[in-house]
């Protein structure tokens, strides 16, 4: 059970099969990811599409500090959506819905609604859940304009 939820519905000017279509053309991650949180795709395992797609990241966890993060996508529904999970990573859980909601022939919404834990326990939560919700809402107002 997710100690946290955000979510964020973002008006997009394609269809929602256009917006599936980007997100499984290659490096769509590193277009959308945005410029300060300095992520890089160190590996890549299957294709997008496929139950199992992997990508293995390297990015800022706490100010200059890094650390490695596994996520798998699964659950793909062209058109419609996808889901990723943490494997491993900085979150005590970490799981993410992509869902494309079609707004018309050639719009739709990007609905982005991730439920995570941050590790540590109480502590944790007190200490870092409103600094990842604010991080989180300041990265997805920049990967909502892609």
């Amino acid at each position: 059970m997710p100690d946290d939820v955000f979510t964020l519905r973002s008006p997009m000017p394609v269809s929602a099969d256009e917006l599936y279509a980007w997100h499984a053309r290659p490096l769509a991650f590193r277009r959308r990811a945005p410029p300060w949180e300095d992520t890089r795709v160190v590996k890549q395992e299957g294709a997008f599409g496929a139950d199992g797609f992997r990508v293995t990241l390297r990015t800022n966890v706490v100010g200059p500090v890094s650390g490695t993060w596994l996520a798998e996508s699964y659950d793909f529904r062209p058109g419609l959506g996808f889901r990723d999970r943490q494997i491993e990573g900085p979150f005590a859980a970490f799981n993410h819905n992509h869902d494309f909601i079609p707004n018309g022939p050639d719009r739709s919404f990007l609905e982005d609604r991730i439920e995570y834990r941050v590790p540590l326990g109480w502590p944790g939560r007190v200490l870092g859940s409103g600094i990842v919700k604010r991080r989180l809402a300041q990265v997805f107002a920049v990967m909502g304009r892609h």
